[in-house]
């Protein structure tokens, strides 16, 4: 059987666009398979007549491979004229300047505490209930994840309570999804789901036939990651990551 140099990339949201443009620069056949009608993924821009955002908002401090990826594609970042740090707490007792407060004491304390998680960080603080509930509300939520499973690292950024400003795409977030596809062109299939991975030979299987493929590239948020079948099955260690 001839050998087959196709590397196929399940996902045509910012990730999988990335990694496919990356190895189509390096001469790397890529097939990229995406099972909505658009690219983006969790990334939606939308005119109704202005432009919204139905997905990812914001370009925040440190997002320096967005900014690079947007100066590749001549993508203007324009500022929002407000900012995500800032909140104001309702339903405690507690307002913005005490929000503020508290979370650069939680950051302070993580820079010098040698690790832990953000609860153990939180915990180690004289604080008022109060400022403990917004503050790890506000963290969790940012995260998507309890404090006790965070790692403390996570506060250099998602508890960033300084009023940084906040930036987005002027042409919306999803052009820069939308210029990456088409520079790959008719390498992105839309309306292709991918129904199962079979390992041996490596292959996808989609409504239009299977595709044959030397190496995949997954990049599917990790509840969609966890229902897609795999023979031979992904180890309980590995389904359970995700």
């Amino acid at each position: 059987m001839a050998r087959v140099d196709r590397v196929v990339v399940i996902g045509a949201g910012y990730a999988g666009l990335a990694a496919a443009t990356e190895l189509a620069d390096r001469g790397v056949e890529v097939l990229v398979c995406e099972a909505r009608d658009r690219v983006g993924g969790r990334v939606w821009s939308e005119r109704v007549p202005a432009l919204i955002e139905r997905g990812a908002e914001f370009i925040l401090d440190g997002y320096e491979v967005m900014r690079a990826l947007a100066r590749r594609y001549g993508l203007r970042v324009a500022d929002t004229g407000m900012s995500y740090y800032v909140r104001e707490p309702r339903g405690v007792a507690i307002d913005a300047a005490g929000l503020q407060t508290a979370g650069l004491a939680i950051a302070r304390a993580a820079a010098h505490g040698g690790g832990g998680s953000v609860a153990d960080v939180v915990a180690s603080l004289d604080l008022p209930a109060p400022a403990v509930e917004a503050v790890r509300a506000r963290i969790e939520i940012s995260s998507a994840l309890e404090s006790d499973r965070l790692s403390a690292d996570v506060l250099e950024h998602a508890a960033a309570f300084e009023p940084h400003p906040s930036h987005r795409l002027a042409a919306g977030n999803q052009a820069l999804a939308d210029a990456m596809a088409e520079r790959l062109g008719d390498r992105v299939r839309l309306r292709t789901p991918v129904l199962a991975v079979d390992e041996g030979p490596l292959r996808v299987q989609t409504d239009a036939g299977d595709i044959e493929a030397r190496a995949l590239v997954i990049a599917l948020p990790l509840p969609v990651l966890r229902r897609l079948p795999f023979a031979p099955a992904l180890p309980a260690w590995k389904l359970a990551a995700s």
